[in-house]
């Protein structure tokens, strides 16, 4: 991590991203695709927002433990939220389901900080050791969580 990032740097880049992630979550319901062009985009955009910012949030937590029972309590939130929303929108059921699988996933720090920790970038020694695409190693983790 970076040697500038401070505890209370890291608090308030989580609040900021928690914040905006509830707020999302408010407008998810509301923003469902009709037969307009300009609300199934909306609907889209909010979706991939929102699941953006739970990545986001699982990221700075696999990064910083500390993190990990608040954020894990950020996503159970939005999770029972959108169950208890009425429909049954593909934004909804998107949103459902990436909760669920990062709430899985940070319940194992070790995995979290494997899978979500690091970037793919140059600076890492053993980038050809670990694999770089978080979604289907979240897609493993839920396949092994719902198997067993």
């Amino acid at each position: 991590m970076d040697p500038r990032s401070s505890t209370d740097m890291i608090d308030q880049y989580h609040e900021v991203l928690e914040l905006l992630a509830y707020e999302v979550n408010s407008v998810i319901g509301g923003a469902a695709p009709s037969g307009d062009n300009k609300d199934a985009f909306t609907a889209i955009n909010t979706t991939r927002l929102m699941t953006v910012l739970m990545f986001a949030l699982s990221k700075l937590a696999a990064r910083c433990q500390d993190l990990i029972p608040r954020v894990a309590l950020c996503l159970t939130k939005i999770t029972k939220q959108h169950a208890a929303k009425e429909g049954d929108s593909y934004g909804r059921k998107a949103v459902l389901e990436r909760a669920t699988e990062l709430v899985r996933t940070l319940q194992h720090p070790s995995v979290a900080a494997a899978v979500l920790g690091h970037d793919a970038s140059g600076a890492d020694s053993n980038q050809e050791l670990r694999h770089s695409d978080p979604t289907s190693a979240l897609a493993l983790l839920r396949f092994t969580k719902t198997s067993s």
